[in-house]
């Protein structure tokens, strides 16, 4: 087994390790392995490769012992994960651990790789593994390339070796018919279409006939092409005298496809015909190239020759060049003169060897039968020795313009060809060293399904062509995965929502009870600290923590989730809630039947007294203002005509229009000496509804003498203008009770009025309205207790007669 194998850590959690729809999947890097990992990319985007593997049946002979045998299964195996699982990513372990060289010895990983030797070792292991399994006969292939008795002739296409040379005074020719695969390319010619053409062109110095060694020429010319064109980008070299190999980042264009025809034995004759203008055509090229270097660079090409000139114009036209002004203004217009001169002559250049470029396409256009696309490009990032690599591979599975996406170990990202081009081009540190061209008819669709769909959870989660070539037990184990994965992420997501919300709950409960304590400590700077949160409400009554605990619960659960915790959707979540329960002392996700009853009791008082504080809070600020007319409108409508029992709330008001009462029956002398009709009837129509509301209690005996005379006295008196008083009386009246709209008197109240009943009424903090009813009452009061001494004096003289009073109007 590997080294790499003790490399067993997951880099994502199982949340994290979730596929996104319509996405391939990602390889995981084993240590070392990145180098397969793109490679197995790039094969798993050749339908018939994988359509053969997936077909492959594995009986019960010697067959499944072969190491070729085990490597197919594994193969396929990894790629049923790949077509369908809902990892972002799979493990190639079993795949690496299964594949041997020739030898039958297990490759080895850690090391630089040679593509096209690594390539071949791959081809040859599926090969054999095939060949040793029986295929399914149920299964119709898209291409019986068990029928032809290879898979390699998928990759490997056969070429003619065409050798020439002079032996005696005598030309002498051989040829071969020679199987390739990756065709290796020199990438000093800066375009794929050259360094091909250069690759099957060559001379050989010394090659050896018997004892002799003579100089031949080769020629390479292809017979069968494979379905798949590799091209193995020679990049690293060797330089005598360093002791490691350096890696060549020059740019090398390729094309979006290619047509190999030019190269085809079939069209060897006419190719040759049109050698001669070829070559001229390419010298003149070549000659072009070779002046334009010479007039952009020094001859060790170190040194820009327009750079140069700029430089030393600018230095004479400088402060520093002006002690020869005559001089160097002549000689500064020669070197301008120059430069546009030497500039002139490349742009001329450059259109010449466009026009040459097009006249060899055109001679190219009539070999165009045999078409490849650009499927896939390996990039090795880094130096020579070390480094890593990664894939670009484009999507043909989806409408154009096809999609490219990059394959980099478990991370798969869609990009822009822009980005594609600028990184394998070379130039930077990294660089392509591998391109993958398939055959045009490789990769048109040959029925209406896709070949590759990821679309998990849904009817057309198998609707895929690859789906329709995985065995049934394949299937059965991919989905048994599957749905062990988000059983396991589901865990995983409600363990962790679990840990959070008890990490919550308990600094929430902490706080609760520190809250409560600091109020119930600090209750003389309050009034109705209770009243501040529904769970000190709750602690108040002799610290029911239970139920605090259970309203927390409820309470976050409708926060985040929306839902209330009884709602059967959330019935896992309180699974798992439950599972914790014994380590926070306790955490209930359910009450008893009394329980609840008497949480729904306290919920309804909380919202009660609050409600009434609320308003109270408006009755005060009327009041403080000496609107007392509104302020007793609202009270009547807002908290005496709501059917329920008196509570503090009420019983303070009550206290407070004790206040307004005497404040009245004080300030009504001068509305009467002013004949101030309205106000006059206002104020008893004012009184007589407070006294109506005080009139069964200990008030004052004294002062309720002195309101009811004062009430007749008023009465008699404006009796003598009826008309007056009753359009008075009508008027105050009718404002007093009827008007209805004043239970949307004040913003606050009817914001109160729609949400009493929703659940974050009781999730709000309600310290501000306790505040402002401590300071509105104290302020009320102290604005309004200027009457108290007139109390006082009226029940301590024990003088209840208006007689005794002849200055009071």
């Amino acid at each position: 087994m590997n080294i790499y194998r003790r490399l067993m850590f997951e880099p994502l959690d199982i949340t994290e390790n979730k596929r996104e729809s319509n996405m391939p999947l990602g390889l995981k890097n084993i240590g070392n392995t990145c180098f397969i990992n793109s490679l197995l990319q790039c094969y798993f985007m050749i339908p018939p490769l994988v359509k053969e593997v997936m077909a492959a049946f594995f009986g019960t002979g010697n067959e499944e012992v072969h190491p070729a045998t085990k490597f197919v299964k594994a193969l396929q195996t990894l790629f049923a994960k790949m077509i369908k699982s809902t990892r972002k990513y799979a493990d190639p372990s079993e795949v690496i651990d299964s594949l041997v060289d020739s030898f039958g010895n297990q490759v080895e990983f850690g090391e630089q790789q040679d593509i096209g030797e690594f390539h071949m070792i791959i081809v040859d292991n599926i090969e054999k593994g095939l060949n040793l399994c029986k295929q399914d006969k149920g299964m119709k292939l898209w291409v019986s390339l068990k029928e032809q008795g290879k898979i390699e002739s998928l990759f490997t296409g056969i070429h003619e070796e065409v050798l020439q040379y002079k032996k005696a005074g005598e030309y002498s020719q051989t040829s071969n018919d020679v199987k390739f695969g990756p065709i290796i390319l020199d990438i000093d010619k800066g375009n794929l279409m050259a360094a091909w053409e250069n690759a099957y062109k060559s001379t050989i110095k010394d090659y050896r006939i018997k004892d002799t060694k003579v100089k031949a020429k080769q020629e390479i010319w292809i017979k069968i092409l494979p379905s798949v064109l590799i091209f193995q980008l020679k990049r690293h070299s060797y330089i005598q005298g360093e002791p490691v190999p350096l890696k060549n980042n020059s740019v090398f264009k390729f094309p979006d496809f290619i047509f190999p025809d030019r190269f085809m034995q079939k069209n060897k004759d006419q190719i040759k015909l049109l050698q001669k203008k070829i070559r001229k055509i390419k010298s003149e090229i070549k000659m072009i190239k070779k002046e334009n270097a010479g007039l952009l660079y020094s001859p060790d090409g170190k040194t820009s020759i327009l750079e140069s000139i700029q430089v030393l114009n600018n230095f004479l036209i400088s402060d520093i060049g002006n002690e020869a002004t005559t001089k160097a203004n002549r000689l500064s217009k020669n070197l301008e003169g120059m430069y546009y001169e030497i500039e002139n002559k490349i742009e001329a250049n450059e259109n010449r060897l466009k026009r040459l470029n097009r006249k060899l396409e055109k001679i190219y256009r009539q070999f165009t039968d045999q078409k490849y696309c650009l499927s896939s490009i390996l990039v090795h990032e880094g130096v020579a020795i070390s480094g890593h690599y990664f894939a670009y591979i484009k999507d043909y599975d989806r409408p154009e313009p096809y999609q490219w996406r990059k394959y980099n170990d478990i991370f798969v990202t869609n990009v822009q060809e822009e980005e594609v081009k600028k990184v394998s081009e070379g130039l930077n540190n990294a660089s392509a060293y591998c391109l993958i061209y398939v055959s045009e008819d490789l990769i048109k669709a040959k029925t209406e399904l896709p070949l590759h769909l990821f679309e998990p959870n849904s009817g057309r989660e198998f609707a895929d062509e690859y789906s329709t070539y995985m065995k049934e037990e394949i299937i059965a184990s991919v989905k048994n995965m599957n749905n062990q994965d988000n059983e396991n992420r589901e865990s995983e997501v409600y363990e962790e929502q679990v840990d959070k919300i008890v990490d919550d709950l308990n600094q929430i409960f902490i706080e609760d009870i520190e809250t409560y304590q600091v109020l119930k400590t600090d209750s003389q700077n309050y009034y109705h600290l209770e009243l501040a949160e529904f769970a000190i409400f709750v602690l108040s009554k002799n610290n029911y923590s239970q139920i605090v605990r259970y309203f927390r619960i409820e309470s976050y659960i409708r926060q985040y989730y929306k839902l209330e915790i009884t709602d059967p959707a959330m019935k896992k979540l309180r699974d798992y809630l439950q599972k914790r329960n014994t380590e926070f002392n306790p955490l209930p996700t359910s009450l008893k039947s009394d329980e609840y009853t008497f949480y729904i009791r306290l919920k309804n008082q909380y919202i009660e007294e609050i409600t009434d504080l609320i308003y109270a809070n408006i009755i005060l600020e009327q009041a403080r203002s000496f609107n007392f007319k509104k302020s007793l409108q609202i009270y009547i409508l807002c908290v005496l005509q709501i059917n329920r029992a008196m509570n503090t709330i009420k019983n303070e008001l009550y206290e407070v229009f004790k206040y307004i009462l005497i404040y009245l029956i004080r300030n009504l002398q001068s509305e009467c000496k002013n004949k101030s009709i309205t106000r006059v009837v206002e104020y008893c129509e004012l009184i007589n509804l407070l006294y109506n509301q005080y009139c069964d209690k200990e008030f004052g005996r004294g002062v309720l003498s002195l309101v009811t005379q004062i009430h007749r006295k008023f009465y008699l008196d404006f009796k003598k203008d009826k008309d007056q008083f009753e359009s008075a009386f009508n008027l105050a009246i009718s404002l007093e009770i009827n008007d209805m709209t004043l239970i949307k008197f004040h913003p606050d109240v009817e914001a109160y009025q729609y949400n009493l009943l929703s659940f974050e009424f009781f999730d709000k903090n309600h310290y501000e309205h306790v505040a402002k009813y401590k300071n509105l009452f104290t302020e009320t009061l102290t604005n309004l207790n200027q009457g108290l001494q007139v109390v006082a004096n009226i029940e301590n003289a024990k003088q209840y007669d208006l007689k005794y009073y002849p200055n009071f109007f």
